[in-house]
């Protein structure tokens, strides 16, 4: 808890950097980024706990315990914890980010008092969609990249849009179905 100041400072390492977001008595949060190649020194805590979650490229760790080594190589979005007094390491097969956590034991999980539980509304007209709100399907960007014009303008429902303006005559105007309208600008409101 003694080291405040390293809140959201950078600090330059062999290996990378490592950057504190958050400290105190019980818990540290750090982002850190691990050079191909870089590793840290193998040591291990007397009490602090030492999670490692991945969000970018690949993170070895490699656990020393008495019967024997235990490695294992993270990926993105997945994690791992080394125990106190169990000597560890990491080090990076590829340029890393990631997220390290120190933890006591002296946190309670059960330190939660509930005044009622939690749950899912379902939808109730108040829940709904408004008429001026926009729904989009929400495919993955993957798909929404492989998609055609056409299809994105299907995935899309607009509610209550704005007036259309007037358009000049002969002028053949797409609704945002599939289907070819002509105007006939006496007839627009």
């Amino acid at each position: 808890m003694g080291e405040r100041n390293r809140l959201s400072c950078k600090s330059g390492k062999r290996w990378g950097t490592t950057q504190c977001f958050f400290e105190d008595k019980y818990v540290d949060i750090n982002l850190i980024r691990v050079n191909k190649g870089g590793y840290c020194s193998k040591h291990c805590h007397k009490n602090k706990w030492n999670r490692f979650i991945v969000l970018s490229g690949k993170l070895k760790i490699t656990l020393y315990r008495e019967s024997g080594e235990d490695a294992t190589i993270l990926g993105i979005d997945m994690a791992t914890d080394s125990p106190p007094k169990i000597l560890h390491k990491f080090e990076a097969l590829e340029d890393t980010i990631a997220i390290e956590v120190y933890w006591t034991d002296g946190l309670d999980p059960n330190d939660i008092t509930r005044k009622d539980s939690g749950g899912m509304h379902s939808l109730q007209n108040k829940d709904k969609p408004k008429d001026k709100d926009i729904i989009i399907d929400q495919p993955s960007i993957d798909e929404v990249l492989r998609r055609s014009e056409e299809d994105i303008k299907d995935s899309v429902v607009f509610r209550n849009r704005p007036p259309k303006p007037t358009p000049p005559s002969n002028v053949v105007m797409k609704e945002w179905s599939t289907s070819e309208k002509s105007i006939d600008p006496s007839n627009i409101e």
